[in-house]
């Protein structure tokens, strides 16, 4: 069986930024990195509000790990440096001459033998001054690399792949390595104002946790460095290190913030001016020392980020997003004499949780953020100080995702952020709802209902009754006032009118402005404006209008018509769809000077009659064709592709969906957007761009007391819908708003779970609490009840922060099998608890009429000491017994007697080889991930009392060379998964063997018993798995919603991933095992990855070695290094990649959609010449991405 990786929502994390002089006679710009990609923006100026102009982007061909940029004398904009996470080092600039980007030198560090560092991430340190002479790199635990700038250097004498020589003068650097000792590098600053000396501090801990400061000289003549000033340890741990203008460093930690001078500064004094109490200074150790007492603050220990704005102010921000000022009032007064004069704090207020802090220009300046939104704000002198002028996106860790099916959607509701923010996000394929605006009386329970006249500001509804021949008119203006016009009694079966006039026709006859144009028996009629309208006569003749009468054509067949529709495809144009009765129809394209019977085809199941149509023309995706929809009379929604140049049916777009319940019926708006409704329901048919299939979504449901008599489109963005009551309803017809689709916090969310039977989630969250007994923090917990449709809170639970309490883990409790007079009404779940206490480990939690309550403790019974014990996952594993399993240090199964008195069962329980992060449990096999050991299974055996016990014989380890995230198991063709997720960015999925093979079989483990069916890695470490429930391959609706056939589909969704990096991957399960169709994809994947622009192309990388680097990257990563210092890799197995292709018909997509444009039209024309195989089989392309997009 072959899987295939598709992305669901694109990681778009922040992980650095610079504020550079990039381009040439320009501004500076802000360059973003976003993860492999570099993004320039300028920052321009609307009437006094800063504002973010996007200008290009870069793709480098993996992740970045960090980003600066220097000046060059020699060159007339800034150098951007980039570290890589294959231990290279990029000299990177715009070449203005060439107007790209251009590689001036290429630095690969050796990495064997080498540690990457623990605490800190890899960093390059620029010297401050204003023309700097060198830089450093952190990369390696131990050792700092420096970097000593070729003034004499010029872009001439550059070549990327010019061989190194040891002091060659045609290098724009020259190189040499220092040990720093067997310290844990923190931070590292190089100091300012230093005169000709090249001075720098390191902030380290060393192996006992030992917090200090030491200083460096740099001798460049001599590429050596030396220790200058070894500091005494730190009482607290040190936050953040800042290198002032004036020299010296400020040293913040939990309480105090110090300053020491430069090493030339052998007198350091207080102002005589300051009479801050908090200020002290220690002459003979050269430092001053300030107490924090910051009004508000509750963390100043969270401070990590600044910039540094001028002499005196320097901007800080915390973890939390909390924004301050720091004045700093210094004075030099002397080549060994320092005074401070003054420190102080302003606090600003909130902006987000940062990972750099910039000084743009004045007083505007951008905050990155990974963990949330990134913003760009200005400082202004009065409260609020704060004025936010634009959020820049990101995409903070995916900490976990619930699935749910809305209305044959599949929505995904995903906790992400940090400790310190969080985002609980719906992410939904549904582009519209439906809003109630107004309804009114009408004298008809039995009417059809059109738009008669729409101007700007007014429309005029036309509700006709035909049974007793009766139309009213009501006008509706922009404010949804309406005003009943007139009723009067009419023949007439339509009637428009716009700027061209008035056209009325009844079953006799046809009139414009008053004036009868024709007399005839009138059957059908369709009107594209008061003068582009279709008659079908009751001789099975159509006359089409367009002004004038431009052709009459007789119908192939005499059957009687059932349904008809037009489409204007240019002009005096007209493309006419007939349907009969009999489940044939004839298309026809008619002009003023010809006609022609396009195809006529009989697609209904056993004929079975059509009862209604719809013909959307597709203007972009390829011109000249055209969706042909249907709906018989038992209620089957028939699509047909039919590109009419070549008058030919796409096979591999048709598709059959059978509709439950009472027939539907179309209708549309002028921009081809096409609604499917009932008496009870309405749906949207979206025509999803980027694979050009139809994806049905529900778009509302009314009350069920009414029934629908009719629908039409007011405009494009409203409808009007008569009812069975006497009653008109209008409703706008709304696009999902994103910002609408999240609920932004400062806590920690950590996991959801949807409520059955109600559009709600618990949304578990957690913050910090500080506890005065023991003078430091703790996380507490606290539960929500999110109302999913609004997305808002409606109900919380909190715990007092003088006790807090740490949940890890919930569930819903079905109340099968509980005491129903100690339950009583409601929905249940309980949370896991970390608690010393065996009573409190497990809380129970009722929601009942909206409102969420705790419940008093639940008595377990069979523990005793825990105290050494932390938990991490909870789960039902057995629903018709109540069995849940518990897992952490220790593993155990438990089962309620009543809701208040749970019992460990003593044969279940199992102690993890650390700890188990996650488990999963099938056909009585209970599976751990450890964080370290990796996989461990144990059986359960049921005796004849059906009493489970584990059966520890059958307990078996393997996959010991992974760092365990999340594991989940599903049924495919291969039989039972268990897939396994890890921190360096695989998955993996095994079969366990009940006999031995040869194939395939991984020998790292005792027990030969296991066999590797996938195994991939997406770059990125992987946070969790989720499970896409059996019940959506369906395409269930929610309960009050009728049920669509299951869709014949080339893939089964499995199982969806989360990442770091905030990305969401679906692996499906790839159903037609075509050999063909993987080839295909294979071949297609190649193509677009040496076709995509990345760094390698400036690098003259051929295209076998691009392909072998990206091929390279997907490789399973095992956690034992090579000669090289690499981790070993294996082949990667079992996975087709989508991504590239995803991207391709998406890019393709939008291209079509601006073909008037040269420089499109330009780059479509150069993809379909270099993407020969991805245009041939771009169908089956279309159709696979659509279909996993589905699942």
């Amino acid at each position: 069986m072959v899987y295939v990786l598709s992305e669901t929502r694109p990681p778009n994390c922040t992980k650095h930024c610079i504020y550079a002089n990039v381009y040439k006679d320009k501004t500076p710009c802000l360059v973003i990195n976003k993860i492999n990609r570099l993004e320039f923006h300028t920052v321009v100026d609307t009437a006094g509000t800063p504002s973010l102009w996007f200008l290009d982007s870069l793709y480098i061909d993996e992740p970045i790990l960090a980003l600066d940029k220097f000046e060059h004398p020699n060159l007339p904009t800034d150098c951007l440096l980039l570290l890589t996470e294959t231990y290279q080092l990029l000299f990177l600039w715009f070449d203005p001459t060439l107007s790209r980007f251009s590689i001036l030198s290429t630095i690969t560090f050796d990495a064997s033998n080498q540690q990457l560092p623990s605490d800190a991430l890899p960093k390059i340190i620029i010297d401050p001054s204003p023309n700097p002479e060198f830089f450093l790199v952190y990369f390696f635990e131990g050792f700092l690399q420096v970097f000593i700038i070729n003034n004499s250097w010029s872009p001439s004498d550059g070549s990327a792949n010019r061989p190194k020589r040891k002091h060659d003068q045609h290098e724009i650097v020259e190189e040499f390595t220092s040990s720093i000792g067997g310290i844990v590098f923190q931070d590292i600053k190089i100091h300012q104002n230093t005169g000709s000396s090249k001075v720098f501090s390191v902030l380290y801990r060393d192996y006992n946790y030992a917090y200090s400061l030491r200083s460096y000289s740099l001798d460049i003549n001599n590429k050596s460095i030396s220790i200058l000033r070894q500091f005494d340890e730190f009482n607290e741990a040190p936050t953040t290190l800042i290198n002032p203008t004036n020299g010296g460093l400020l040293i913040l930690t939990d309480s105090y913030i110090f300053y020491f001078p430069n090493p030339e500064i052998t007198l350091l004094e207080l102002s005589d001016n300051n009479a801050d109490a908090n200020i002290s200074c220690n002459s003979e150790e050269c430092v001053i020392t300030k107490r924090l007492t910051i009004s508000g603050s509750t963390d100043i220990s969270a401070f990590s980020y600044f910039t540094i704005i001028d002499e005196r102010r320097i901007l800080l921000v915390n973890n939390r997003g909390e924004t301050y000022l720091l004045f700093f009032d210094s004075v030099k007064k002397s080549k060994s004499l320092f005074q401070v004069n003054s420190i102080s704090f302003v606090k600003l207020g909130p902006t987000t949780v940062p990972i750099n802090v910039l000084h743009i220009t004045d007083n505007v300046f951008f905050v990155a953020s990974k963990l949330s939104q990134s913003v760009l704000f200005k400082i202004l002198t009065k409260e609020p100080y704060i004025d936010i002028c634009q959020f820049v996106s990101s995409s903070p860790p995916v900490l976990d995702i619930q699935v749910q099916n809305n209305g044959n959607q599949i929505e995904l509701f995903t906790c992400q952020g940090g400790y310190e923010s969080g985002e609980y996000r719906r992410i939904s394929n549904r582009l519209s709802y439906l809003d109630f605006k107004k309804s009114f009386q009408c004298e008809s329970k039995h009417s059809d209902i059109s738009e008669f006249f729409r101007s700007d500001d007014e429309a005029i509804i036309r509700v006709y009754d035909p049974e007793i021949q009766k139309a009213q008119y009501f006008s509706l203006n922009s404010n949804y006032c309406y005003q009943h016009l007139e009723t009067k009694n009419t023949e007439t079966i339509l009637t428009k009118k716009d700027a061209s006039g008035l056209l009325e026709v009844s079953q006799e006859e046809i009139s414009l402005n008053g004036t009868v144009i024709n007399k005839m028996g009138v059957s059908k009629v369709k009107a594209v404006n008061s003068t582009s309208f279709v008659v079908l006569d009751n001789e099975n003749t159509f006359h089409v209008y367009s002004e004038v009468l431009i052709q009459s054509v007789k119908l192939k067949k005499s059957t009687e018509v059932s349904a008809m529709d037009v489409v204007n495809v240019f002009e005096r144009e007209y493309l006419i769809l007939i349907c009969f009765w009999d489940g044939s129809y004839e298309l026809y394209s008619v002009s003023d000077s010809e006609f022609e019977l396009v195809r006529e085809e009989k697609p209904s199941r056993n004929g079975v009659p059509i009862s209604s149509c719809c013909l959307v023309y597709d203007y972009h995706q390829k011109p000249g064709s055209t969706w042909i929809l249907l709906i018989t009379s038992n209620n089957d929604l028939i699509q047909e592709f039919l590109d009419f140049r070549k008058n030919e049916i796409e096979s591999s777009r048709s598709r059959i969906i059978h509709l439950d319940g009472i027939p539907f019926k179309f209708t549309k708006n002028q921009l081809n957007e096409v609604i499917i409704f009932n008496k009870k329901k309405i749906f949207g048919l979206y025509n999803d761009k980027t694979t050009n299939f139809n994806r049905i979504f529900v778009l509302d449901t009314l009350n069920p007391r009414l029934d629908i008599n009719d629908i039409t489109f007011i405009g494009n963005k409203h409808l009007a819908i008569s009812s069975n009551t006497d009653e008109v309803f209008i409703y706008s017809v709304e696009s999902f708003d994103s910002t609408k689709d999240v609920i932004f916090s400062n806590s920690f969310n950590i996991k959801s779970v949807k409520i059955p039977r109600f559009k709600q989630a618990l949304l578990l969250s957690s913050k910090n609490a500080f506890i005065n007994e023991i003078n430091d923090y703790r996380r507490n917990s606290y539960l929500q009840l999110v109302d999913l449709g609004q997305m808002k809170v409606i109900s919380k639970v909190e715990f007092p922060e003088t006790k807090p309490v740490e949940l890890v883990d919930i569930c819903i409790v079905p109340t099968i099998g509980l005491d129903s007079q100690s339950s009583g009404p409601g929905v249940y779940a309980i949370g896991l608890c970390n608690s010393t206490s065996p009573s409190e480990i497990i809380r129970i939690f009722q929601i009942k009429k909206g409102k969420l309550n705790e419940l008093p403790m639940i008595k377990i019974l069979g523990l005793s000491d825990i105290s050494k014990y932390t938990f991490q996952n909870i789960q039902l594993i057995d629903k018709n017994n109540n069995y849940y399993l518990v897992s952490g240090v220790i593993n155990f199964i438990i089962k309620p007697r009543s809701l208040h008195e749970w019992v460990v069962l003593p044969d279940c329980v199992h102690a993890s080889p650390v700890f188990s992060v996650a488990a999963s449990y099938f056909d009585r096999t209970l599976i751990f991930g450890d964080v370290v050991k990796g996989i461990t299974t144990v059986n359960l055996k049921v005796d004849e009392q059906e009493s489970i016990a584990l059966d520890k014989d059958t307990t078996r380890t393997f996959l010991e060379t992974t760092f365990v995230t999340d594991v989940v198991s599903f049924v495919s063709e291969d039989g039972e998964i268990i897939f396994i997720t890890d921190s360096t960015g695989n998955f993996t999925g095994i079969t366990l063997s009940s006999e031995l093979e040869n194939e395939g079989i991984e020998d790292n483990s005792d027990i030969k018993d296991f066999k590797e069916i996938i195994s991939y890695n997406l770059g990125d470490s992987i946070n969790l798995a989720t499970l896409i429930p059996e019940a959506h391959h369906e395409r269930d609706f929610h309960s009050n919603f009728d049920k669509i056939e299951q869709e014949t589909s080339i893939v089964r969704g499995k199982v969806l991933m989360g990442t770091v990096n905030g990305g969401i991957y679906t692996l499906s399960e790839l159903i037609d095992t075509d050999e063909e169709i993987q080839d295909i994809i294979t071949e297609c994947s190649k193509e677009l990855i040496l076709f995509k622009h990345t760094l390698s192309d400036i690098q003259y990388t051929s295209k076998r070695d691009k392909y072998n680097m990206w091929l390279s990257k997907r490789e399973k990563r095992l956690l034992q290094q090579d000669s090289s210092g690499q981790l070993s890799k294996k082949p990667n197995k079992g996975v087709l990649d989508l991504i590239f292709i995803q991207y391709w018909l998406n890019r393709d997509a939008v291209l079509r959609q601006h073909d008037l444009i040269d420089e499109s039209a330009q780059e479509l024309e150069e993809m379909k010449n270099s993407l020969r195989s991805c245009y041939k089989h771009q169908s089956l392309l279309q159709r696979i991405v659509f279909d996993v997009q589905g699942v």
